[in-house]
């Protein structure tokens, strides 16, 4: 047993401590936010990228350093995981695609449970052959279900998860947030979670 950890360490290029790590959070809305809570208790550095200037008071005791998406180049240099929680809309689209993810640092991984659109998926898979990243773990893909010919299956630098996170909500905690909204909308408050149409997310 012993021989077999350090030959995984031989191959993984050893043991890494998260509280040594950067992570860099593509979307630093409710579920961003959440995540860098997340990392941040065990004592990563967190960045966050967001499309406009967010508000000192608005801002997360979690999130380290704030980056727009024009500055996306210099935040995924300074990271050893990138996490995309970003919806898809027009600004987001392809954000990773071409050859963005070549500023990355060695050893660099991509987790994507957003939207599969934020990177083309031959560019994705360029990116693991050229070793700009070192491994993608994706719950997000352009169909679904994945087909089975998929070459995303087979890919030793892939990691695949099964896209289910949104069916182990509680129902009670659904129920709590519908009944809080409907509460702010008889008192003409403003909702929480509204969908901006302009902004599609």
């Amino acid at each position: 047993m012993e021989r077999r950890y350090e030959k995984f360490l031989h191959e993984n290029g050893g043991c890494r401590n998260l509280c040594d790590l950067t992570v860099g959070i593509l979307g630093v809305g409710n579920i961003g936010q959440h995540v860098a809570k997340v990392c941040k208790s065990f004592d990563m550095r967190v960045l966050g990228l967001v499309k406009r200037d967010v508000p000192v008071c608005e801002r997360s005791s979690c999130v380290d350093q704030y980056f727009f998406t024009g500055q996306i180049r210099d935040l995924v240099k300074e990271c050893d995981y990138i996490c995309n929680v970003l919806p898809s809309c027009p600004s987001t689209r392809n954000l990773l695609s071409g050859d963005v993810l070549s500023s990355c640092k060695p050893r660099a991984a991509l987790i994507n449970v957003g939207r599969s659109d934020v990177i083309d998926q031959e560019c994705l898979l360029d990116a693991l052959r050229k070793e700009w990243i070192d491994h993608a773990i994706l719950d997000v893909f352009d169909t679904y279900t994945l087909p089975e010919d998929s070459v995303l299956w087979d890919n030793p630098k892939i990691t695949i998860t099964p896209h289910v996170a949104g069916i182990l909500v509680p129902w009670t905690k659904v129920v709590k947030i519908f009944s809080e909204n409907l509460s702010r909308y008889r008192e003409g408050k403003q909702l929480k979670f509204r969908v901006d149409l302009t902004a599609e997310y």
